[in-house]
Order: C-alpha cells, then sequence, then structure tokens
C-alpha cells in the first residue's frame, strides 16, 4: 500500500497547499484539482495539524473514487468522520447545486448541506451563490442563517458602481 497513489481533491474555489514533515515535498492544488498523492507522504502528511483540520473542515477529500478507499481512510485514522468527510460539497458541486431550474427542486438538498455541512461548504455554497448572482430571498435566509453572508445585499453592494470624488 506504500506506493499507492490516493486522490486528494481540493473542494474550494482558491489554491490550498500541505506539507510533509518527513518528506522534501510539498503539494500545491488548484481550485477544484484532484491530484493524485503517494501513500506515504499522505500518510506523514496526515497526522499534522493543518492536514487535519483540512480534510476534517471539508477544505481538502480524499476522493471516494481511489483504489482501497475504505482502507485508506481507517489507515489515516479519518474513518470516525467519514460520514461528514464524504458529505463534504466541493465549489463546483455548489455551483452545479445552484444552477439548476427552478432552484426550489434544490431547496432541501441546499438545506441540509448548509445545516449539516462543514463551514468549507456552507462557504462554497455562499461563494457560488454571490458568483452566480443568485437572487433568492429563500435560498438568501438559508445562506444568511447559516453563513451570516447575505448574497443579496453583497451582490447589491458589488453592483452599485463606485462614486469617484472630483
Amino acid at each position: 500500500m506504500e506506493n499507492n497513489k490516493v486522490l486528494i481533491k481540493n473542494l474550494t474555489n482558491h489554491n490550498v497547499g500541505f506539507g510533509c514533515s518527513n518528506y522534501p515535498v510539498h503539494y500545491e492544488l488548484n481550485a477544484g484539482q484532484t491530484l493524485p498523492v503517494k501513500m506515504e507522504h499522505l500518510e506523514d502528511a496526515a497526522f499534522s495539524r493543518g492536514f487535519r483540520y483540512m480534510i476534517n473542515n471539508g477544505i481538502l477529500r480524499v476522493d471516494p473514487k481511489t483504489e482501497n478507499y475504505e482502507q485508506i481512510m481507517d489507515d489515516l485514522q479519518f474513518s470516525y468522520e467519514k460520514k461528514e468527510i464524504d458529505n463534504s460539497l466541493s465549489y463546483d458541486e455548489a455551483k452545479k447545486l445552484l444552477m439548476v431550474t427552478p432552484l426550489q427542486v434544490n431547496y432541501s438538498t441546499i438545506k441540509k448541506h448548509l445545516t449539516e455541512g462543514s463551514e468549507q461548504a456552507k462557504k462554497n455554497i455562499a461563494d457560488a451563490a454571490i458568483e452566480l448572482k443568485v437572487r433568492d430571498y429563500t435560498l438568501n435566509g438559508m445562506i444568511k442563517k447559516a453563513t451570516n453572508i447575505d448574497v443579496i445585499k453583497t451582490l447589491e453592494l458589488k453592483s452599485t458602481p463606485d462614486k469617484q470624488e472630483e
């Protein structure tokens, strides 16, 4: 299992990186990127606070399509939070949820992610709603309750032209 590659996915809309204490390696993942990482490097990084934080908070995820996924999650001692990790929502997945027409068909799924999801999943939904310029009052209420981000107010502020002082 040592030389196996484990697929790690960046669930955010920005770059994320992590290093290994005992190896001269640093991994940098672009927004939404999936990267194969040597198991020995992952085992080294997995027990550092920063990497565990990123996995536990839905910033990075071991891709469930990875061969021997269940065994890898056990080896890295992530199986106790496997349900939460597997339910992490990436930025791209959040955008897909918000692009469905009519949006109301996804209200229950979105609400589930906003109430039970990781902090990053909630942030991904809010950021995607802002990028997609979603002006849905029900959705805005759910996002505001979960994240304290007012999407409609943000969109209004972004669309207000800056007044130039003469």
